[in-house]
């Protein structure tokens, strides 16, 4: 994960599916996610990667976000409605 200022990763769960025909994969990924300040953007490394969908979740409840991903730069950003 890119590290950001007050964003602090304290978790991974990764799942992947091999697609033996093509060498690639599907996966799914989960970050759980201490933050030191408030934010409403967040950036993750994302070489060679096709992001499908994202989603921040806190307590419980999905917050409206929208995310982008720069193939330069290799990040994805999660930018949302509102701070958390």
């Amino acid at each position: 994960m890119h590290h950001m200022a007050g964003v602090i990763p304290i978790n991974y769960e990764l799942m992947f599916e091999p697609l033996f025909h093509n060498f690639k994969f599907n996966g799914e990924e989960i970050i759980t996610l201490n933050l030191s300040k408030p934010t409403n953007s967040i950036k993750i490394d994302a070489a060679e990667l096709s992001i499908k969908e994202s989603h921040i979740i806190q307590g419980g409840k999905i917050i409206s976000s929208e995310s982008s991903l720069n193939e330069k730069d290799e990040k994805l950003t999660i930018k949302l409605a509102k701070k958390i």
